[in-house]
């Protein structure tokens, strides 16, 4: 087909026609090379995902964030690939390097695709100057916008003609659907609608349609209805009129009925209650109330950690198989485990060694799951797929745990993200035992009037819009706690050893993991001669291991331990996994020195559940020791006395909290939980050292509060998604541990818990499976202290099975572990060059500094 050439120099420019224009090729079984699905037919599938996608979203949400014309802007996604370079490409795939008999494509040069933005952006580039805001959107189906100053008439896209071809093929789509492109009000409801056209795309291109070579318009809508099921979007059926106790199996408390009454549509909703008052069930209940009024399409409980939101998954499980119906109950249960994400398939970057195959982000996509802040704080950074997490998150209910526990940098974008999730009018529940004045002032974007400390305790704000309410619902009754300082570790382990001899369930928290295991090393041999079980939880174990070690230890000192704990006396040692979001229950607590509000949520573990008070150890009163630096009574520099905690910590904070706590021999919960919080963070003037360590940490915020703002800056390349919400913290990375001493094949493997696994499989279902098994074995770890990082190149042997990421530091680190426990690389050499390192499934990942 040729088409006369509008430039002056009136020659005659070929392009192909529209129906030999493919959207991308397939490999067959024997390993020739076909065509797929023609562009056109292509950009009409993703349209038709995107029509029925949009409809998952509650109505009120669906005006405001799609409005009609949005499966138009989905479907031009792809008019970019009517490009000649684009289709070279393609047809040297199925021809081979000699196009003679094709001239319209045959003088393209691929080596060029780069240069152009790919094929997304040439989509970008053909709507930018009539629909600048749908331009923005469709060129980032494939991550983020490509930065390209074309035209589409410039003859590097094929000019003229092939610009003219994209303009015919838009005018096709308008026929087809029958609607114009919308106007686009906000960046929010860009990013949610970006997210959107991107989903389609994954599922447009996904198992259903990827072997077709040919498909009539008429057999798209359910193809389309097939596909999105396949992909694990279903419309989750609600009971109607279930109680608290209907679902729960107890009467609510005062707090949990006045978060309950207070959440009466959209909005923030922020419960500052107890320690084991039920915020859980409080926030879960409002939930359900949102979802049956209409109000909601699911939920999204976001808490700190991994290891954290793994021990919420048994509780949302539970409540939903109390709220659907079967057997929508069975099926999403699913959603939070390795099952489901074998059962779906998202497309091709869901697939086996795909970015969005890890179920820590596909999660987000699901209508119920339990994952961690991080992955929704990416829907307001500039991360690539980060617009992806907004449309996850829109018309949920967004449930933020433990919301104290953030710095500087993860509270300037969790404000972002609030404000975000506000404008696609999702319902918001905040969820802290101990929150300052100030701080609840910044969530809410708001001031609070006559706020102090002598606000009401517990308390529940809401708001809606700009209107703010309060209410103040009648809390426990007051219970004291001794509290007692020493700077003798000794002493604490002496104790803790006398109390577990009389039946008592200890709970020892440290700061860091190595501080952790040094102490588990004090009572390990101990606890073997006196029968008493000794336990250690932290974050580098790999996942199989650390549930199983939860399933032990929270199920002892939990509610489900009644009639265990009595047996014989334990102790459990951990990190600050121990104070987030687990329902454990100690008769005797020792802590490290840490902040005021992390001291709180501790103590928040003592003496937690008023039923195991008759079966205490007698004698044993509520008692915590607090491990404090020897050196802190005389000339003390915050900068550097608290040692290894200071690096988790700011000094200065630290210092302040022991200012408070000095003098205290007890506290009275809740009486003194907001004098105690404004008490550490009001300002101060400060003298000395004392005053070099308060500079340093304004200095530390306001440089974290920047780098916050940079990483929500849209324009410029994106950000790394591990380094994007950690840039305060130490970056991770993820070690995979092979079992032996020697490494000579890439084929039959023993992993940590001793599954052997073949990494020559081929057929997807063995790589699926194997993939799953690379998940539960990993172990995340702090990058210093991980094994010696492996370039692309020599990971490619396990891209098939797992993601690589393009940031070396966060890229996984493959090593040996020999019988001894030393962690090898896979050349049998020392695997660190500053660590010896090892693994044992009773201490986890063990890193010791090299001595010169």
């Amino acid at each position: 087909m040729l088409i006369q050439s509008k430039q002056s120099q009136g020659k005659i420019v070929p392009v192909l026609p529209l129906t030999l224009c493919y959207a991308k090729t397939i490999v067959q079984e024997d390993g020739s090379t076909t065509f797929g699905l023609d562009v056109k037919t292509h950009c009409v599938v993703v349209g038709e995902v995107a029509k029925q996608l949009a409809k998952f979203v509650p109505e009120h949400c669906h005006k405001n964030l799609f409005p009609s014309g949005i499966a138009l802007v989905a479907a031009c996604h792809d008019i970019g690939k009517l490009n000649p370079i684009f289709m070279k490409k393609l047809y040297q795939a199925v021809y081979g390097e000699h196009l003679e008999d094709f001239p319209e494509i045959n003088s393209a040069q691929i080596v060029l695709e780069e240069s152009i933005g790919y094929h997304a952006g040439v989509s970008q580039v053909q709507f930018l100057q009539d629909y600048p805001d749908i331009a923005y959107i469709i060129g980032r189906h494939h991550g983020s916008n490509p930065s390209t100053s074309l035209l589409p008439e410039d003859s590097i896209l094929g000019g003229v003609p092939w610009s003219e071809l994209r303009k015919n093929l838009f005018i096709e789509l308008y026929e087809y659907f029958q609607e114009t492109l919308p106007k686009i009000d906000s960046m929010y409801q860009a990013s949610a609608i970006a997210g959107l056209v991107t989903v389609a795309d994954w599922i447009g291109s996904g198992t259903v349609f990827q072997n077709l070579q040919c498909l009539s318009l008429d057999s798209i809508p359910q193809l389309v209805e097939n596909a999105i099921k396949q992909a694990g979007f279903i419309h989750p059926n609600i009971k109607s009129g279930l109680s608290f106790y209907d679902i729960f199996g107890f009467h609510p408390r005062p707090t949990q009925e006045a978060l309950i009454e207070a959440t009466n549509g959209p909005g923030v909703y922020i419960l500052e209650a107890l320690m084991g008052e039920g915020k859980t069930e409080a926030a879960l209940y409002s939930a359900y109330k949102m979802m049956e009024q209409g109000y909601a399409s699911g939920i999204y409980f976001a808490l700190p950690t991994r290891l954290t939101s793994e021990k919420m998954y048994e509780r949302m499980n539970e409540f939903l198989l109390h709220v659907l119906e079967s057997p929508d109950a069975q099926r999403l249960l699913l959603l939070h485990g390795t099952a489901w994400l074998f059962d779906t398939s998202l497309g091709v970057e869901g697939e086996v060694g795909s970015s969005w195959f890890d179920s820590s982000k596909r999660k987000i996509l699901a209508p119920f799951a339990v994952g961690t802040l991080d992955q929704a704080l990416l829907s307001v950074l500039h991360v690539k797929h980060g617009f992806v997490r907004s449309f996850g998150l829109a018309g949920k209910v967004v449930i933020l745990d433990e919301i104290h526990s953030y710095d500087a940098y993860t509270s300037t974008i969790l404000q972002y993200l609030i404000r975000e999730l506000e404008a696609f009018g999702c319902t918001v529940i905040l969820l802290s035992a101990t929150l300052i004045a100030s701080r609840k002032c910044e969530l809410l974007d708001s001031t609070l009037p006559n706020s102090s400390t002598n606000d009401p305790y517990p308390q529940i704000l809401a708001k809606h819009i700009t209107t703010i309410s309060s209410l103040s619902p009648s809390g426990p009754e007051p219970t004291k706690c001794t509290i007692v300082k020493t700077p003798e570790t000794q002493n604490a382990i002496q104790q803790a050893r006398e109390i577990a001899l009389q039946g008592g369930q200890v709970l020892w928290i440290e700061n860091t993991v190595q501080e952790a295991q040094q102490i588990y090393k004090h009572f390990a041999s101990w606890g073997a001669e006196s029968e008493i079980p000794v336990g250690l939880l932290h974050s580098r174990f790999p996942s199989i291991r650390r549930n199983a070690l939860e399933a032990t230890w929270v199920n002892i000192y939990g509610k489900q331990g009644t009639t265990t704990r009595k047996d014989c006396g334990r102790i459990l040692i951990g990190t600050q996994v121990l104070e987030q979001s687990l329902d454990i229950d100690a008769d005797f607590l020792v802590t490290r020195l840490a902040p005021s509000d992390m001291i709180l949520q501790r103590i928040g573990r003592l003496w937690r559940h008023r039923f195991h008070d008759p079966i205490r150890p007698e004698g044993v009163e509520k008692q915590v020791t607090i491990l404090i630096p020897k050196e802190i009574q005389s000339n003390f520099n915050p900068k550097y006395g608290f040692g290894p905690s200071g690096k988790v910590y700011d000094p200065y904070v630290l210092w302040r909290t022991w200012q408070v706590w000095m003098e205290r021999t007890s506290v009275e919960i809740p009486s003194n939980l907001r004098m105690i919080m404004e008490e550490t963070y009001f300002d101060k003037q400060e003298t000395g050292s004392v005053a070099l360590a308060k500079h340093e940490l304004a200095k530390n915020r306001e440089t974290l509060k920047k780098y916050a703002l940079n990483g929500m800056a849209v324009s410029g390349q994106t950000h790394s998604e591990s380094i994007a919400t950690r840039y305060s913290e130490t970056t991770t990375c993820p070690v995979l541990l092979i079992r032996g001493t020697t490494f000579s094949s890439y084929s039959k493997m023993q992993l940590l818990d001793g599954n052997v696994i073949d990494f020559t499989a081929k057929d997807y279902i063995s790589r699926k499976k194997t993939s799953l098994l690379l998940m539960q074995n990993i172990i995340s770890v702090p990058s210093y202290i991980a094994p010696n990082s492996q370039s692309e190149k020599e990971l490619r042997w396990i891209s098939p099975f797992h993601y690589i990421a393009e940031d070396e530091a966060s890229r996984i680190r493959i090593s040996l572990l020999e019988a001894s426990g030393q962690i090898l690389s896979l050349s049998g050499r020392e695997a660190s060059t500053d660590y010896q390192l090892f693994y044992s499934d009773e201490l986890g990942y063990e890193a010791v500094k090299k001595t010169l």
